[in-house]
């Protein structure tokens, strides 16, 4: 093999090749040593937790700078469009009225719905239609367990879970048993919160990941391994069975979050919340 390649390429290039093979292979082989560590022997509870999005049902206020750019796309509008159906009906009106003044008007048809007519009709509606306010009952009461507030933001489930002998504020989340897959152990984590509330999950990959140790060993397990999963609310609430760990639930927006979760949490949160 060496003779081919020296005849090809010539000796002075296979040395140079084979010297740097074995320089190159040294340093390989001690990161296999590394492995070997007492780090190998800690035993982690492999867990799955849930990020369930309520998305927006309104759209949010516009900024200044969005409502700027709105009025100068709206005056470009009106400045270079053509005209619509009803203003050309309208001045096909003042021509005919302009055609009757002078005794040229030969339309048979005496009963004609003119433009202006029509605005008329537009602008009745217009005062008896009353929009719905933005701002809910439980906006207004601070309810932070239904989901019909907030309307222009995203919302969070957050749950009460008693966590081994204490209770935390977390995504809902459940320790790995015999599931084949940590999507399985998130869904059924959700599951904690009652059979009422219904999500669609996003992918069979978590989005994030958290680790924690425990004041003490639990079973041989120094801590938790957390994977979170991505779902969106699609119907229903939490309603817990009186057995489960849930306790309490909250929907609360990214910025309430600070109000319950410690600063940790809310650092590999924000890695895969995105307010968009």
């Amino acid at each position: 093999m060496a003779a081919s390649m020296a005849s090809c390429f010539g000796r002075k290039v296979v040395q140079k090749w084979t010297k740097s093979r074995f320089l190159f292979a040294k340093p390989f082989s001690n990161i296999r040593g590394i492995s070997t560590s007492k780090n190998q022997h800690e035993k982690w509870h492999l867990c799955s937790a849930v990020c369930l999005e309520r998305s927006p049902v309104l759209t949010p206020p516009m900024t200044d700078i969005e409502t700027q750019y709105f009025n100068h796309l709206q005056t470009l509008e009106r400045e270079y469009s053509v005209l619509s159906d009803h203003e050309l009906r309208h001045k096909k009106d003042l021509e005919r009225a302009e055609k009757k003044k002078k005794g040229e008007d030969d339309d048979v048809e005496q009963n004609i719905q003119t433009a202006l007519d029509v605005e008329d009709v537009w602008e009745q509606e217009l005062q008896e239609f009353k929009p719905v306010s933005r701002i809910t009952e439980a906006d207004k009461t601070d309810n932070r367990k239904s989901t019909e507030r907030k309307l222009d933001q995203k919302l969070m489930l957050l749950v009460k879970q008693k966590l081994g002998e204490q209770t935390h504020w977390v995504f809902p989340q459940r320790q790995r048993g015999d599931e084949s897959s940590l999507r399985e152990v998130a869904e059924k984590s959700l599951s904690l919160c009652g059979d009422d509330l219904k999500a669609a999950f996003l992918g069979n990959s978590p989005c994030g990941f958290l680790k924690y140790k425990y004041g003490k060993d639990i079973d041989g397990h120094i801590g938790a391994k957390v994977f979170f999963f991505k779902a969106y609310h699609d119907s229903g609430d939490v309603k817990p069975a009186k057995s489960e760990s849930i306790q309490d639930h909250l929907w609360v927006t990214k910025a309430e979050l600070k109000d319950y979760v410690s600063e940790g949490y809310i650092k590999e949160i924000d890695k895969f919340v995105l307010e968009l």
